[in-house]
């Protein structure tokens, strides 16, 4: 985890855990996330749909995610991969960090890149209920701000050690402005990915 948003998420998941396998997402209190709301996002049910959205991630990807499966986002050759990563969050309660990568190309040639990464962690719908995901996705260069057609990939994925909540992140967050209009996604994988 390399991000403060990142950071900041797991450790409140892991504090609400504690020895459980997941807690209820009415467990997630707005006012102890508020920094992170606009960040943040929920998947609940089959296939892993969005129950909610944060602003600044609709406003980053440029198109409404209610309601929409999350293994959606990503190009028919990735779908396998990304629904192999919520199975293991979703069954076996293991937190996975995303390493991402968006691409803005403009009709003048430029072309814009920014990093970041997505956490997905273990929930439930309600105390003991069906097994739901809690989500935030954040860039480290401010990227939302483009006002171009993202193309989103995924770089790799990981799952974070216990030592993790004691680890200092690499990037604070940093302000970005919303746009005002709202862009469709294109989606390209890149045919690199980690471990």
């Amino acid at each position: 985890m390399r991000h403060v948003k990142t950071l900041h998420l797991y450790r409140y998941w892991a504090a609400l855990k504690g020895t459980r396998p997941r807690p209820a997402l009415s467990e997630f209190q707005p006012t102890i996330l508020r920094s992170l709301m606009a960040d943040i996002f929920t998947l609940r049910g089959e296939p892993h749909a969005f129950g909610y959205a944060g602003s600044r991630l609709r406003a980053t990807l440029r198109q409404p995610l209610d309601g929409h499966a999350f293994d959606q986002l990503w190009p028919q050759e990735d779908r396998a991969d990304i629904r192999r990563l919520l199975a293991a969050v979703v069954e076996e309660g293991l937190p996975v960090i995303l390493q991402l990568r968006l691409d803005w190309s403009y009709p003048d040639g430029a072309a814009r890149m920014a990093e970041g990464e997505a956490l997905l962690v273990p929930a439930s719908d309600a105390a003991g209920g069906a097994p739901a995901v809690m989500g935030s996705f954040a860039l480290f260069d401010g990227g939302a701000a483009q006002a171009a057609r993202p193309a989103l990939s995924l770089r790799s994925a990981s799952f974070p050690s216990r030592t993790v909540a004691t680890a200092e992140p690499t990037h604070a967050p940093e302000p970005v402005a919303s746009p005002a209009r709202s862009w469709p996604l294109r989606l390209v994988g890149t045919g690199s990915r980690g471990s």
